[in-house]
């Protein structure tokens, strides 16, 4: 809700209800999408908004293979906890683009052992992993769910096939494996595109943590300053909060 250029407040209704509510407050928060974000800001407000990120287009999405080993690579002989695997193709950075795009054979990906650390994740000898790999939701619209299931399970043997050469032996301990697509990200997260990281991380990227046009909106997810997935999600977070917290007199902070 905007009143005189200042967000006041935020109507909304719950899904199993048509009863639609009203809150106020000083200072609004918003961690989601900026896209997502000014569709809700109604009218001329809402338009004004969007002007000042024309231009900007959403990063890539991911393509995540999560693993359940039935006992830990480390076993196997694989010693860290996180392993970069880079396609013979990119050697420099400008490869890098070119390489996100390439058939899944040749993408490069990252190998996650959570093994390494004593993180809970699995019970006993089990154990958890991940391969991840830069995706774009492009890569899996207009597919007929068969085509897609059918897709998904091509892309999680080819990426299991090339995790064997890795680190031999670790294909016969996987218990269970799953692949979640840009389009899983979308659907979860509400995220245009299944951008992970927000807007492209660009150099010549408009950096902003609340809108000029409107007062008192404050942006804290990784659209806004900070980018960069979790961790400039909850940076993000932290500067929005100071952010807010400056505006105070020093007596009430």
């Amino acid at each position: 809700m905007i009143e005189e250029g200042k967000a006041t407040g935020v109507r909304y209704k719950k899904k199993n209800t048509s009863e639609i509510s009203e809150v106020s407050a000083g200072e609004i928060i918003a961690n989601n999408a900026v896209p997502n974000l000014t569709d809700m800001v109604l009218m001329e407000a809402g338009k004004e908004m969007k002007t000042e990120f024309s231009g900007l287009r959403a990063g890539a999405s991911l393509l995540t293979l999560y693993l359940g080993f039935k006992r830990s690579p480390h076993e196997l002989g694989n010693r860290f906890y996180s392993t970069c695997v880079f396609d013979n193709s990119v050697m420099t950075q400008a490869d890098i683009l070119k390489n996100n795009h390439d058939d899944f054979s040749r993408r490069s990906f990252i190998f996650v052992d959570y093994s390494q650390l004593e993180s809970a994740l699995a019970m006993g000898e089990w154990s958890v992993g991940a391969v991840c790999c830069i995706d774009y939701v492009e890569n899996w619209e207009g597919l007929a769910r068969k085509e897609y299931l059918a897709k998904k399970e091509e892309v999680a043997k080819m990426l299991i096939d090339r995790l064997e050469k890795l680190i031999p032996g670790i294909k016969g301990i996987i218990e269970y494996y799953e692949v979640g697509t840009p389009v899983t990200v979308r659907r979860y997260t509400l995220n245009p595109g299944g951008a992970v990281y927000g807007f492209a991380q660009t150099p010549s990227r408009k950096v902003f943590d609340h809108f000029s046009s409107i007062e008192n909106l404050h942006i804290a997810s990784a659209w806004g300053k900070t980018g960069g997935g979790f961790s400039g999600a909850i940076f993000g977070g932290y500067l929005c909060a100071f952010n807010i917290l400056r505006k105070r007199p020093v007596s009430q902070r």
